[in-house]
């Protein structure tokens, strides 16, 4: 684990090849006011809940927004590089579903073109624009991430 130093350097330590002496003299007393915090007021550990699981959500979001990304753009570009000799019949996003661009895993994720910010399709199509959150909300239901309530509002 990487801890910063007051300087601003930071630490590096390896929590499992400290002895309980050393864990208590490092951090025995941030765990003293900790529980003493949550003793005095037991809305405290639900905030701290809530803020702990709402920046897992964000980080689960990130890394699904850029893969969905990351699979747009590897179709866009070999679709691009290819004669438009017909007309695109897909509805997903490109990359996505019926895409024949898509990889066999994202070919899994079923979605329309969606709302939010639209992109174009390289080539002519009978859906000619489409968004990606609907992929990406796809892909965090197939993960099994967690949505917490203050995400929703």
């Amino acid at each position: 684990m990487a801890f910063p130093g007051i300087s601003g350097k930071v630490y590096e330590i390896s929590l499992t090849e400290l002895t309980d002496e050393e864990l208590d003299e490092r951090f025995g007393r941030l765990v003293t006011e900790a529980n003493s915090a949550f003793a005095i007021d037991p809305r405290y550990i639900i905030e701290m809940a809530e803020s702990a699981a709402l920046l897992i959500y964000k980080k689960d979001l990130w890394k699904a927004r850029m893969e969905v990304q990351r699979a747009n753009e590897a179709a866009t570009k070999a679709c691009s590089l290819r004669p438009a000799k017909y007309v695109c019949p897909t509805t997903s996003p490109c990359g996505f579903g019926t895409c024949r661009f898509a990889t066999p895993f994202h070919a899994t994720i079923k979605t329309d073109a969606g709302d939010g910010p639209q992109s174009v399709r390289p080539i002519p199509a009978t859906q000619p624009t489409y968004a990606l959150d609907g992929a990406t909300k796809v892909l965090l239901t197939i993960r099994g991430v967690f949505v917490p309530s203050k995400s929703k509002g």
